[in-house]
């Protein structure tokens, strides 16, 4: 069965010290839609809203062999990092969200402390689809992971994740999309005006072929005139005010 690449999301979660040693928070919210922008290559993103149903993680929660939970780890690597800082030790399913414990290493012991203490308690979590269909899409476009196989979580100081930069994606995505609607509507007012401009074009052809056509009349009835009145010079003589004017007088 193929599994989906890795994914990495951030939520506003806190984790607490809730032990020697021992860390407590919520790990993904449920039920609760977020912007998220996942890279296509070349410096592109898609951008969509995702949530998580509830019991997205049962498999690991449910799982009797406690190697499920331990083998997902707490780690630290902005900026550099800690790297490990310990296994998580359980994980269950409330109604808010996935939560989990985490027993930190002895030899991290006091740099989590002093990373606590210093305001680094938010997460990111990174999961891995098990399958295509395990995402269910509703009318409004929200992707919701109904299934997923958690992989690692990150400490990470407040605001490293910011759903700003989301945002920033978006609202690049969103002048790109209203610079392309305006040079649709530029092209087809630049269409209508060749259209109107054809249009009066063919009118104005129109019109010189009306002019031509009765040109044409006037030079036809001109050439009758002309011929009759040449036949009448060569019968009567040439042509005064007063009359046609022969050899015996006037007519």
């Amino acid at each position: 069965m193929k599994t989906q690449p890795s994914m990495i999301r951030a939520y506003p979660s806190m984790i607490e010290q809730t032990g020697p040693r021992k860390l407590t928070g919520r790990l993904v919210p449920y039920n609760h839609p977020t912007d998220v922008a996942d890279p296509i290559g070349n410096g592109e993103f898609e951008l969509y809203r995702e949530g998580f149903r509830p019991g997205a993680f049962s498999p690991q929660v449910n799982s009797t062999d406690h190697r499920a939970w331990n083998n997902i780890g707490l780690v630290h690597r902005h900026d550099g990092g800690l790297g490990y800082l310990g296994p998580f030790v359980a994980l269950r399913e409330e109604p808010d969200g996935l939560w989990g414990d985490v027993t930190i290493l002895r030899s991290r012991a006091n740099d989590v402390e002093d990373l606590l203490t210093a305001g680094v308690s938010e997460l990111s979590v990174e999961f891995r689809l098990p399958r295509v269909d395990h995402t269910e899409v509703d009318d409004a476009g929200i992707r919701w992971r109904i299934r997923a196989h958690l992989d690692q979580v990150a400490l990470e100081p407040k605001g490293a994740y910011a759903t700003a930069q989301v945002t920033a994606f978006r609202a690049e995505a969103d002048a790109i999309a209203q610079e392309q609607a305006e040079a649709a509507a530029a092209a087809a007012s630049d269409e209508e005006a060749a259209a109107e401009e054809a249009r009066r074009l063919e009118e104005a052809t129109q019109a010189a072929l009306q002019r031509r056509a009765r040109w044409d009349e006037l030079t036809a009835r001109a050439d009758k005139a002309i011929a009759e009145q040449t036949e009448l010079l060569k019968r009567y003589g040439v042509t005064q005010q007063t009359g046609y004017q022969t050899l015996g007088g006037n007519l």
